[in-house]
């Protein structure tokens, strides 16, 4: 199965760059964004695509910043104006659908197709923070039919940690003729804030979470995933249309950052003295005790992207010591340079939390 994976991937990837070239793309100078503006900027920078939508390698710089984009300040242009266009726009806490309260500004939803679209073509990025039934219907179309069993889990995935284990404890009560009265009660007592009618029991809670999920997934915000599907380029719809959700779905899980995922890409280096050694334990630890949202900001820190769009991080080290020391990340390659001067797995996880917190971590000053 995994290897069968990876082949989808690989023939996704090179459909992806087969597409570029039949759009006569132009190689373009870099388009010029603010950090501390990344979501108005971009927004300017897609609302007349016509010619945007034609360039490719599509390159970015950051004002004041002096990295060259070899894809990765792209790829952290587009981590950025999704953060921000996710809080704006979708509501949810384990996954994201599009918000249905009368602020969200619909006039904007159009771009944000665009930016969508342009972003996953030219550089793969997906914001897989939104949960895949709406991302599938926005990209494959609105009339895209998803199986029951899939958005049954698309909707444990988007409850927070105590409600989708009490999902999960109810399922595992199924070969009775009916929950236990605490199961009952609590299940009850969640399916009525999305408006269930139906009495749960274990022969009808599998079918009653579908229906809910289709509800809340693809039938509440068809509004907002017409109006986001509507601003696909013309250019691009014919690649939406050939794509399979069986390929996108493998294209969404493996660009959802897990601890796991993240691990395993991290490559150890060859032949390390024990310094060396010491702290490259210290970052693999580091990575395990991860949430999966400080996982997103370790990999947008060292890849520019919150998805898991790299094959590998490779690892090298410095001699940074005292106020100068700090991990050292190169977007583009990736590669994370770490210090050899830590002593402690406390010490180099409190400079590392610190570093994500910063916003100064971000700028990229690196030709």
């Amino acid at each position: 199965m995994y290897t069968c994976n990876i082949i989808i991937l690989c023939i996704e990837y090179d459909r992806r760059q087969s597409f570029l070239s039949t759009l006569n793309c132009e190689h373009g100078s870099p388009h010029l964004v603010a950090r501390d503006d990344i979501y108005n900027d971009v927004l300017k920078l897609y609302a007349n695509f016509n010619e945007l939508v034609n360039e490719y390698p599509f390159r970015i710089a950051f004002d004041d910043e002096e990295a060259l984009d070899t894809g990765g300040v792209c790829r952290d242009m587009f981590s950025g104006f999704w953060k921000t266009a996710c809080d704006r726009f979708f509501d949810g806490s384990g996954s994201l659908v599009p918000a249905t309260h009368p602020n969200v500004d619909m006039g904007a939803l159009p771009i944000i197709g665009t930016v969508l679209s342009h972003g996953y073509i030219v550089s793969g990025f997906l914001p897989v923070q939104i949960c895949f039934p709406v991302l599938a219907a926005i990209l494959l179309g609105p009339t895209i039919q998803i199986e029951d069993s899939l958005l049954c889990q698309s909707f444990i995935n988007h409850l927070n940690y105590y409600d989708s284990s009490i999902i999960k404890e109810a399922f595992l009560e199924q070969s009775r003729h009916q929950f236990s009265p605490n199961i009952h009660s609590r299940i009850l007592a969640l399916l009525a804030g999305f408006d269930s009618r139906k009495v749960p029991s274990p022969a009808n809670l599998k079918s009653t979470l579908v229906c809910i999920a289709r509800h809340e997934f693809l039938v509440k915000p068809l509004g907002a995933i017409y109006a986001i599907n509507g601003g696909i380029p013309a250019q691009h719809r014919s690649f939406w249309r050939d794509m399979k959700l069986e390929c996108f779905l493998k294209v969404y899980l493996r660009a959802t950052a897990s601890v796991s995922s993240v691990l395993g890409i991290i490559i150890e280096p060859p032949l390390m003295d024990a310094s060396q050694s010491v702290v490259y334990g210290y970052l693999r630890k580091y990575v395990g005790n991860m949430k999966n949202s400080e996982v997103r900001d370790f990999l947008r820190f060292v890849t520019g992207s919150s998805a898991l769009i790299v094959d590998e991080i490779s690892v090298t080290f410095n001699g940074l010591s005292g106020l100068s020391r700090r991990p050292v990340a190169h977007t583009c390659t990736p590669m994370l340079e770490l210090p050899t001067t830590y002593e402690t797995l406390v010490e180099f996880s409190q400079e590392f939390d610190a570093l994500l917190s910063s916003e100064l971590s971000w700028i990229m000053d690196a030709i």
